[in-house]
């Protein structure tokens, strides 16, 4: 099944560009528990437009869950026309071009801009999707509005997130989180879902480790590399960097001084982040980069809590 999602740009979100209000964080989290939900309900792709603001929070909430507990969710950008990012600040164009480069599939609509072309791309995203999620704040016009009103038409399944209120809308079942009654049946809902989430989850990990006895890598690889078919394939621009590291690591220079060094030379960090020493050190130990391959060198503890442990023993580990 599919999901697209719709949502505001910077300008109409209450928290603008401040990503760390508190606002921000929650609207953040409450997009990670919804992928997470449909993912348990057997959700398996993930639509969504590109755009800065609440597409791109989306994409990388998507990109979260992937890694987090849900490795073979895919993720499809739909893109209105080539230049979409042309006239953005560099901090939006990193986060969008990192998204493009991580989607199991970029869809591009049109070469060049037209008037209709964004339209053409919210259409595109009901019409390729079995529900609708919106990030959606009842402004009576604009592009998320528009989104929402074509899926009422054509029936699609509609979760509605209000970013001022913070409250979550269920079209289908009628249930607003921030009534009484609301609560009150999705914490019902809720169980069910708990022991939906048990099953699939424990159905992923059993597919995991089955690849893992079979030698081949899950996720998106790591930096340097991209996972295609079960193998690593060298991404040279990230690989220079790599041997870079490595080299001076090998010249005496300590992980602060890269960290700082490759932060002020504007060198992309892994997935979008930011470079720190822990990043280096953790590239500096990473076997994958000396030619061996070790799987398990991680678990999650159970589907509730969904916490990450180091693998001292607990599991068999592969190589």
């Amino acid at each position: 099944m599919r999901l697209a999602f719709t949502g505001h740009r910077p300008e109409s979100l209450p928290f603008g560009e401040n990503e760390l209000s508190a606002s921000a964080i929650r609207i953040k989290t409450l997009l990670a528990d919804e992928i997470m939900r449909c993912a348990a309900q057997g959700y398996d792709t993930f639509l969504a437009g590109g755009a800065r603001g609440g597409d791109i929070l989306f994409a990388e909430q998507v990109l979260f869950v992937k890694g987090l507990e849900y490795p073979d969710i895919r993720l499809i950008t739909v893109v209105p026309h080539e230049g979409q990012a042309n006239n953005w600040t560099e901090a939006w164009r990193e986060r969008y071009f990192r998204i493009l480069e991580y989607s199991s599939d970029v869809v591009t609509l049109e070469m060049h801009y037209s008037s209709g072309c964004y339209h053409a791309r919210n259409r595109y995203l009901v019409d390729h999707a079995d529900s609708v999620l919106a990030l959606y704040n009842s402004l009576p016009t604009g592009g998320t509005v528009y989104t929402v009103k074509y899926a009422y038409q054509h029936n699609k399944g509609i979760v509605i997130i209000n970013p001022i209120t913070i409250g979550v809308y269920f079209e289908e079942q009628k249930l607003d989180t921030l009534s009484g009654d609301g609560e009150f049946m999705l914490t019902i809902l809720a169980s069910f879902a708990q022991e939906e989430s048990r099953s699939v989850s424990e159905n992923c990990k059993w597919r995991i480790r089955k690849k893992f006895e079979q030698g081949i890598p899950t996720g998106f690889g790591m930096y340097g590399y991209e996972v295609k078919n079960g193998s690593f394939a060298i991404k040279p621009e990230e690989a220079a960097v790599v041997r870079r590291i490595f080299q001076m690591y090998l010249d005496d220079m300590g992980s602060m001084k890269i960290m700082k060094l490759l932060t002020e030379e504007g060198v992309p960090a892994p997935l979008g982040g930011l470079w720190n020493a822990s990043v280096v050190m953790e590239m500096l130990k990473n076997e994958k980069y000396a030619g061996d391959l070790l799987l398990q060198k991680f678990y999650t503890n159970n589907h509730v809590e969904k916490k990450r442990f180091h693998n001292r023993g607990e599991l068999a580990q592969h190589g």
